[in-house]
């Protein structure tokens, strides 16, 4: 990641619009647990490219590392318009959603997300514990919980079972 970093600097230097090496540097300054300082590469590499949901993302998450959620709700809704199908978007904007507090729409976002990835175990928690911190589980109902986590312990057996199938055939 360091050398990406220096790689992208020093092409900065060189040429201050590039848009991906604004992008770039600042994917990488968010892997190193560096938003505050991501959050302006980023938010400039938005503004030399509007039209890309995934800068709108990358910028958003850092904003949320930031604790700027309001900001990073802003961002990701113009992600979704700009791309609607751009999946990581809705996921992203759920849990922003949640920090401020936008329960219902955060769980109205997590089920988009599921829509499309129906075997994410991580998203299916979340949502089971929105529902959850609503007490909406007698509206909702235990059958809806239930089914949410037979579903994500299926998809975990599924996994264990590849995996020890696996172990055993490099054993051989």
């Amino acid at each position: 990641m360091l050398l990406q970093e220096a790689l992208m600097r020093r092409r900065l230097e060189k040429y201050p619009a590039d848009f991906l090496a604004h992008f770039n540097l600042g994917a990488a300054l968010q892997a190193l647990d560096r938003d505050a300082e991501a959050v302006g590469y980023l938010g400039r590499a938005v503004r030399l490219s509007p039209t890309s949901a995934a800068a709108r993302n990358t910028f958003a998450v850092s904003l949320m590392g930031t604790d700027r959620h309001p900001e990073a709700i802003s961002q990701l809704r113009e992600a979704l318009r700009v791309n609607p199908s751009y999946t990581n978007t809705r996921y992203n904007l759920a849990r922003a959603l949640t920090a401020t507090g936008e329960i219902k729409q955060a769980i109205s976002e997590y089920e988009g997300f599921l829509k499309q990835y129906p075997e994410d175990t991580q998203a299916h928690a979340l949502v089971g514990g929105l529902y959850a911190s609503q007490k909406q589980l007698t509206t909702v109902g235990p059958i809806f919980i239930l089914e949410r986590g037979l579903r994500s312990l299926k998809l975990c057996c599924r996994i264990e079972c590849f995996a020890m199938i696996a172990a055993n055939a490099f054993r051989m």
